[in-house]
This record gives structure tokens, sequence and C-alpha cells, in this order.
């Protein structure tokens, strides 16, 4: 499967991912099914078409924003606030309901 170099990146209309083309990623198959060639496949077209069209920031394939790190200072008051009991509860919501027969 190729890198993810294979996702494009247009500048135009505020900047938008580019999938690549599925033609180039066919590789082609080597088996024979009753004398006759068995189609290609494109390994990866669906995965990297899906990828870029669920970036938030495209311009993150081309100048990706730098890492600030991680807050101490807050990491550290969390665990302490869930030390101390100052930590509610989480609601018992289920998004699934249980069906009885």
């Amino acid at each position: 499967m190729p890198g993810d170099s294979v996702i494009g990146f247009s500048s135009e209309n505020g900047g938008r991912a580019v999938p690549p083309s599925c033609d180039q990623l066919n590789q082609p198959s080597h088996m024979v099914d009753a004398g006759r060639g068995r189609p290609g496949v494109a390994f990866g077209c669906a995965t990297y078409s899906n990828l870029a069209a669920m970036l938030v920031r495209p311009a993150d394939l081309v100048a990706p924003l730098p890492y600030a790190g991680a807050d101490a200072a807050l990491g550290a008051s969390a665990v302490r606030a869930y030390e101390e009991g100052r930590t509610q509860p989480l609601r018992s919501t289920s998004t699934t309901t249980s069906v009885s027969h």
C-alpha cells in the first residue's frame, strides 16, 4: 500500500484535500481464472479517499501546526480533583435500549 503522500492538496477555495486517482493505485492481478486474467485491485483507494474527505484542516497536509505540548498543570489539577472526590460521576445514559422478548 502506498504512503499517505498520495493524498494531494489544492489551495483553491481555502484549501482542500484531493483524494488519489484509483487508477494510479491499481495493482494488476497475476491470477488467472479459467484462462482469463482477474481484474486488478486498487489497494488503499477507499482508505485514502475517506481520509481526504475527513480532514478538518486540509492545510495540515502541507503546513501542519506545531504541537503545543501537554498542559501539566491542567493534568495535575484533574488528578487532584479526582483523588479528593471533587469529580462528578458520569450520567448513566445509554444510546441503546435493552430489548426483552
